[in-house]
């Protein structure tokens, strides 16, 4: 992930940056956590991503900007990613318009990004919280299997990704092992927010129910 204008995204100590490896549960997670959220207040918004990748009509897929590789290099030229980085093949970037929900006083933005970019993130975003969405290894391959997108030696690439080390000098804020039901999960995560959302809230907390 690599910002070509650095300059500090104001708000980015609302910024959560929700890192895992695949078949982790990370998109199926994040969608309860918005849901819970705007069903209590719209205090949570999630950032859209620009991927060279086609668009999808499938149920839960990331609506993301589908951009050609061509296109997405233009946009780095022109300055218009404030971050960017490289997995599986693809190229993504969030252009910078969306981090324009940060200047607003309690507004926090969740970005779906990657582990290894971390380092040049904290270029752009110094107080940014990380979420890490992980799950045990027969977990991972079985969810992987189960998806049938990928042969063999494909799931085995992103099992062997998913082992990885940190970079150095950064950990998570907040680490989810999501192996079990995505109810468990989804508490992990909202116990660890509503106490940052709170002391992040010029007006006080904002309240929300428990989820059911």
């Amino acid at each position: 992930m690599t910002p070509l204008h650095p300059a500090v995204l104001p708000g980015n100590e609302r910024l959560v940056v929700v890192v895992g490896p695949s078949g982790a549960g990370k998109d199926s997670l994040l969608q309860a956590w918005l849901a819970q959220v705007r069903a209590d207040t719209p205090t949570l918004q999630a950032a859209r991503r620009s991927i060279t990748r086609p668009a999808s009509e499938a149920a839960g897929s990331e609506p993301h900007e589908p951009l050609s590789e061509a296109a997405f290099t233009a946009a780095l030229l022109a300055g218009d990613m404030a971050v960017h980085w490289q997995a599986h093949g693809l190229h993504y970037g969030v252009r910078r318009g969306q981090f324009d929900v940060l200047s607003q006083p309690g507004q926090w933005l969740l970005l779906n990004g990657s582990r290894q970019a971390l380092p040049a993130l904290r270029h752009v975003a110094p107080d940014v919280k990380v979420l890490a969405i992980t799950a045990s290894p027969h977990v991972l391959a079985a969810r992987l299997a189960g998806r049938g997108r990928e042969d063999a030696a494909a799931v085995a690439a992103r099992l062997a990704r998913s082992q990885l080390p940190w970079p150095d000098g950064i950990q998570p804020d907040h680490t989810v092992v999501n192996d079990g039901a995505l109810k468990g999960a989804l508490a992990s995560v909202l116990n660890w927010w509503w106490p940052l959302q709170a002391a992040a809230t010029p007006a006080g907390p904002v309240t929300s129910a428990q989820p059911t």
